[in-house]
């Protein structure tokens, strides 16, 4: 990874994560994609991490990280179950975490994330709703 930003995508296979990684591309050479993580969906992740030079990847489906360990490009460090997402929002060299997940999912990564002392960007409510008092107590204290 060079210069510039370095973002961490959690949900990059949903909607909302594969339309990041289209505005990131529109960015230039001032962003990167450090990580990109996925539920299941190995086949799109793998495209993903190519496409992007991922350094990075995860899946919470241990048997689906087992499958993108077969077929990911050498170099790319794959990561799995519930844990992962948390420890890739807190990843030294991530500048941004965009927490596109789903449900109650996103409440670990973004407290990791905030913690770190990173830029979140969050697109799932569930997360404020769920832990509103948790998540700004942590944005105050970052």
């Amino acid at each position: 990874m060079g210069k510039g930003k370095n973002v961490v995508i959690l949900g990059s296979t949903g909607s909302i994560g594969r339309q990041a990684l289209e505005v990131i591309e529109t960015l230039g050479e001032d962003w990167h994609v450090a990580a990109v993580t996925a539920d299941h969906n190995y086949d799109l992740l793998n495209q993903q991490i190519r496409k992007h030079g991922c350094r990075y990847a995860a899946l919470n489906s241990r048997s689906d990280a087992a499958k993108l360990r077969n077929i990911a490009p050498e170099g790319c460090q794959i990561w799995e179950g519930p844990e992962a997402m948390r420890d890739l929002a807190a990843l030294p060299e991530a500048d941004v975490v965009l927490v596109a997940v789903l449900g109650t999912a996103g409440i670990e990564p973004t407290l990791a994330a905030l913690k770190a002392g990173k830029r979140v960007a969050l697109a799932n409510k569930e997360t404020l709703v769920a832990a509103g008092a948790l998540i700004m107590q942590a944005v105050r204290q970052a």
